[in-house]
């Protein structure tokens, strides 16, 4: 199975639903804005048609390890470091690599019974937080 299928059956299995989704959003602390431009570097990882999975796998892997900013920037702290010097989009092997040395290390997460890489979770977590869809990704007009 393709990591993509894998993301979007995981997601589809995971799903609260919008309304739902969008209600955990609103009960938890705003994400650190300095992380935006981060986020976006992140979403860049994903395919546009699949940021919807990734914002459910995100939020969920965020509703385990909480969305306090200082537990959650200690969990992030390498894909941060890693995104500010680069996007997925500018070294999509690279990050492959990352997500494959991820599992050889067992540095995994556990999201409602899927196993992830944690640099996965990461972006997923990162494009979560700030709701990013494909209409975030394009150049403004």
């Amino acid at each position: 199975m393709k990591r993509r299928s894998f993301l979007q059956l995981a997601a589809s299995q995971l799903a609260i639903g919008p309304v739902g989704l969008g209600v955990l959003q609103a009960c938890t602390p705003p994400p650190p804005e300095d992380w935006r431009p981060l986020a976006l570097r992140a979403a860049t990882y994903f395919p546009q048609e699949d940021l919807q999975s990734a914002r459910v796998v995100g939020a969920r892997f965020l509703d385990a390890v909480g969305r306090e900013e200082a537990p959650l920037e200690a969990e992030l702290s390498a894909t941060l470091e890693a995104l500010r010097s680069s996007a997925p989009e500018a070294d999509r092997e690279a990050w492959r690599d990352r997500i494959a040395r991820d599992f050889e290390a067992l540095d995994t997460r556990d999201v409602g019974g899927w196993v992830f890489a944690a640099t996965e979770c990461h972006l997923a977590a990162l494009v979560a937080m700030f709701e990013l869809r494909a209409a975030d990704l394009e150049p403004p007009a």
